[in-house]
């Protein structure tokens, strides 16, 4: 009878103790936290290269389209005023946006950046030029701090 009650005691410690550590790994991953550092000035890049690649005065209107589908007389009719006007929200003083297909570039923004370190955020896009749609890149240059 005594090794009965020694197995089945050997049993319920190792429950408990099972269990305990399923609670303790329950609270462990409620504790758990990701924190991302990253520069304020980064974000607001990339949000606004985000926001670009599906601005709808540079997007094409068909509505099987989406997101980073750009449209080539859109560009074409753009200059750097109209182009700052639409993004009244940002200092394109800090920007140089290049949008660049194998045959056809467009370029918005402060190219003295180029001369100056900078991070790029390049961001695959499509280009409906006529009848076809060619793929492309947009990059948006920002000059490095310190």
């Amino acid at each position: 009878m005594s090794t009965f009650m020694a197995e089945n005691l050997l049993k319920i410690v190792a429950l408990v103790v099972s269990i305990l550590g399923i609670l303790a790994t329950l609270v462990q991953f409620q504790s758990f936290s990701l924190e991302i550092h990253g520069k304020q000035v980064d974000r607001e890049y990339l949000i606004f290269s985000q926001y670009m690649a599906g601005a709808p005065f540079l997007t094409y209107d068909k509505p099987d389209y989406r997101k980073g589908v750009l449209d080539a007389d859109k560009l074409n009719a753009l200059d750097n005023g109209s182009f700052a006007q639409k993004f009244s929200f940002a200092d394109l003083t800090k920007y140089l946006i290049i949008i660049a297909t194998d045959s056809s570039t467009w370029i918005f923004g402060d190219d003295s950046i180029l001369k100056e370190k900078n991070r790029v955020w390049a961001h695959p896009v499509a280009v409906k030029m006529s009848d076809t749609i060619i793929p492309g890149t947009m990059k948006v240059y920002v000059p490095k701090a310190g």
